[in-house]
């Protein structure tokens, strides 16, 4: 990996945007907001991608503060990674809240909040949702993972 790598080139235009962040590159083509930052800028390979995005998890304070959850973080799960296409297979998913002291995503038991986040900001602006997708048709999200 290249030194010229940061935390965001691992994710998406669309993930940067819901969590409240800016991308590097604006994605010229529809496809282009389910490929990771780095990828595009070409210093991330595929491969690079895929494996980093299984051990992370992005927190997201000022969508906290959205859904009425101003003193913790929400922490994001990422969708997998389809090698051939170099897009997600699935939308932006809140696992729940992440607790820094004991580094773990806490479920919020009733809520589905990345529903919640959907239903607040897809009115105002376009999140780039795609159609959901089954299992079976490869939707499978490795955001169920645990952080």
């Amino acid at each position: 990996m290249s030194s010229n790598i940061n935390q965001q080139d691992f994710l998406t235009a669309q993930e940067l945007w819901f969590t409240g962040g800016t991308p590097d590159i604006t994605p010229k083509e529809e496809k282009d907001w389910y490929i990771p930052q780095g990828i595009l800028r070409g210093v991330l390979t595929v491969k690079e991608a895929i494996e980093r995005r299984t051990t992370m998890h992005y927190e997201s304070f000022m969508l906290s503060i959205v859904l009425g959850f101003s003193d913790q973080s929400l922490s994001m799960g990422f969708a997998e990674i389809d090698a051939e296409t170099r897009q997600t297979v699935n939308d932006p998913k809140i696992i729940g809240l992440w607790n820094k002291k004991k580094k773990k995503v806490i479920e919020i038991p009733g809520r589905d909040l990345t529903r919640e986040a959907y239903d607040i900001f897809q009115g105002k602006t376009d999140l780039h949702l795609r159609e959901p997708k089954t299992a079976k048709e490869g939707g499978t999200s490795s955001s169920e993972q645990k952080a």
